[in-house]
């Protein structure tokens, strides 16, 4: 007798059936999943640029530009990395203007919509932060700007300035601090923060779907949602590819 193949991990992440309407890519376009994918893709490419970049004054945009011109395939891994940055502020802002304008912000999903928010946050920091640590004449005013608004901040204004620059102006110091929060102070809440919005996205019962359904609605197996998911993903990695081939930062 044939044994009955068990779900894979990744097929646990969705329950045993959805309702077809809400399993269609119209109505969520992929855009959670597309989102989790850049992730991964940052934390990969940013641990490979991470053997070259050297956080100082000094050597912080010449070590860019050895990435750029001299290490092999840096180019291709700096512009995957930045490319994949600016689409995952795009998806994560879709994502919720989906989940707000259907309604799976409503309960049990309200807590799960807060991280959503929270998430959110720390992706526009992280996009900050990476941004900044080219460290060259660009990045001169949107970081002075940037980092006078924590000033403006009732009580804590001045400590939070002094903890994002490390001392009383933009010098030295802030290059390691800005480093320093892109590589840990924001990484570690991140994974922790996606770990907890996944996980709550399965335990409300996945897709946000009708509380009322009239008996014999069409429905699909998880197999085939995630036969759909692997097709979109492909298709957006593709795409991908090509804006960081033809387009470098």
């Amino acid at each position: 007798m044939a044994t009955r193949q068990r779900p894979s991990f990744y097929s646990h992440l969705h329950p045993p059936t959805l309702p077809a309407r809400e399993a269609r890519f119209r109505y969520t376009f992929g855009l959670g999943g597309v989102s989790i994918g850049l992730f991964i893709i940052l934390g990969i490419t940013g641990a490979l640029e991470l053997f070259y970049y050297i956080p100082s004054l000094e050597q912080a945009n010449s070590s860019l530009q050895l990435i750029n011109l001299f290490v092999p395939y840096g180019q291709f891994v700096r512009s995957l990395h930045y490319w994949s940055a600016q689409a995952l502020v795009v998806t994560t802002i879709l994502h919720l203007l989906r989940v707000a304008l259907t309604g799976a912000y409503k309960p049990p999903r309200s807590f799960n919509w807060l991280l959503g928010l929270i998430l959110l946050v720390l992706v526009m920091l992280f996009d900050f932060t990476g941004y900044a640590l080219r460290w060259d004449e660009d990045i001169a005013w949107a970081l002075m700007v940037a980092t006078n608004l924590l000033k403006t901040v009732p009580v804590f204004g001045s400590g939070l300035y002094g903890l994002v620059v490390g001392g009383v102006e933009i010098g030295r110091a802030t290059i390691v601090r800005l480093y320093g929060w892109h590589v840990f102070g924001l990484s570690i809440p991140a994974l922790f923060f996606v770990g907890w919005h996944v996980f709550r996205v399965r335990r409300d019962g996945g897709i946000s779907r009708l509380t009322s359904r009239p008996k014999g609605s069409p429905t699909i197996s998880r197999v085939e949602l995630v036969q759909r998911e692997v097709t979109g993903a492909l298709v957006a990695a593709i795409l991908l590819l090509f804006i960081t081939l033809l387009f470098p930062p």
